[in-house]
């Protein structure tokens, strides 16, 4: 779940505000997953630790929140038993409604750039495939038909591809590092799949530059480690970014392209780069677990979580808490203060 829970691959941001309706944004607003109440429920809270507010409240769990790009909705994933289904919600937490009904996995739902659509993975067909539907849940359309493994999509900016992973092998839920993964491309239709990579053991977890015009990548060459790699849309000029002992993951560009977010190390720690891999950077540099960076939708500030030692549930040997920093790593600040698990940070998108 953790690893699922991180990724929201192509995750957005925002400021928050004001009385439904307004376009005025006062506040910046965070959500993220806790188990406080004994089950992992979807809170959100203000980028200044005050507004904390409980989303969901139900025996289910409740995972992966994604704002919708105008901010006005949330959707995630939402676990009964073996099932997942996906679910949307308004950003106060009220109408919620489950859009997709089965009794297989249907997991990592990702907004389509104008909001009008949710492409997301499932196993109702047997094996982890690529679907899309409208974003009220009708119009339900299968995108990829192989044997393997097709998964975490992601839209490029102008809405009119999608990329994704996919693996010749069968294989339960996300990727694994052990089975050879490639990186994919299509059409928002299904149409026209393209291979962009190969010949790596593992390639997977692409996201788009904000320009459309490049996607960074994690790629794992046999006998290495895991590293950043940035390539042109269409597969040609791939470039190593990173090149250390230690694992370089989850890459996440700056509104403005500039530069990457990433993870390295274990224990982990955040790094900024520039986007050609230049001026690498670690802004945490603490003795404790520090992932999941997101950037703000200006682009001044890091939403992260960071393990905090002691008591906790946490497998790190702590208790996660989210904390949100300035780009460069000063002033940062501890929103979340409890023994549970507070995951996956993803920042509201400014209201358009």
């Amino acid at each position: 779940m953790c690893r699922f829970a991180f990724l929201m691959t192509f995750l957005t941001c925002s400021l928050l505000g004001c009385q439904e309706g307004s376009e005025i944004i006062s506040h910046s607003q965070i959500a993220f997953v806790s188990n406080r109440d004994g089950d992992f429920d979807v809170y959100v809270v203000n980028a200044d630790g005050t507004g904390l507010s409980q989303l969901t409240d139900n025996s289910r769990w409740d995972s992966t929140p994604l704002w919708s790009p105008d901010g006005s909705r949330i959707a995630f994933v939402s676990t009964v038993d073996t099932t997942q289904d996906i679910m949307v919600m308004n950003a106060d937490g009220t109408h919620e409604v489950r859009l997709t009904h089965n009794t297989a996995i249907d997991q990592w739902p990702v907004w389509s750039p104008d909001g009008a659509k949710i492409v997301f993975m499932s196993e109702r067909d047997g094996d982890l495939e690529l679907y899309v539907m409208n974003s009220d849940g009708t119009g339900v359309t299968r995108l990829t038909d192989s044997p393997g493994f097709d998964g975490v999509p992601a839209w490029s900016p102008d809405g009119s591809r999608i990329v994704f992973v996919r693996s010749r092998e069968r294989r339960e839920n996300l990727p694994d590092p052990s089975a050879p993964l490639s990186i994919w491309i299509m059409d928002s239709d299904g149409a026209n799949q393209v291979r962009l990579t190969q010949g790596a053991l593992f390639e997977a977890y692409p996201v788009w530059s904000p320009d459309g015009t490049r996607i960074a990548f994690e790629r794992k060459l046999d006998d290495a480690n895991m590293d950043i790699y940035i390539m042109n849309a269409d597969g040609t000029g791939q470039t190593r970014l990173t090149d250390d002992p230690a694992e370089d993951r989850n890459p996440s560009w700056s509104p403005d392209g500039r530069r990457i977010l990433f993870e390295r190390g274990r224990p982990r720690d955040v790094y900024v780069m520039n986007a050609d891999g230049t001026e690498k950077r670690n802004v945490t540099d603490s003795p404790w677990w520090d992932f999941v960076p997101q950037w703000s939708p200006d682009g001044s500030r890091i939403a992260f979580v960071r393990v905090i030692p002691g008591s906790g549930q946490s497998s790190h040997g702590g208790n996660e808490e989210i904390h949100v920093m300035n780009a460069d790593g000063s002033e940062v600040k501890r929103l979340t203060n409890d023994l549970s698990i507070d995951m996956g940070p993803v920042w509201r998108p400014v209201r358009q």
